[in-house]
């Protein structure tokens, strides 16, 4: 988490997820877009610049 749009959130990032949590055993699997709201914005935007 968080699963960035456009970023890492293509099927074959997904699908390796999946794959490497059924491999360690992983029962439950909690994911979330990211929030681009209010200062976050700029803080995201920045870094993705740098």
């Amino acid at each position: 988490m968080p699963i960035i749009p456009y970023l890492t959130d293509s099927y074959e990032n997904m699908d390796l997820m999946f794959k490497n949590a059924e491999k360690l055993n992983v029962n439950c699997i909690i994911s979330g877009s990211l929030n681009l709201y209010g200062k976050t914005r700029g803080y995201f935007l920045k870094f993705i610049k740098k």
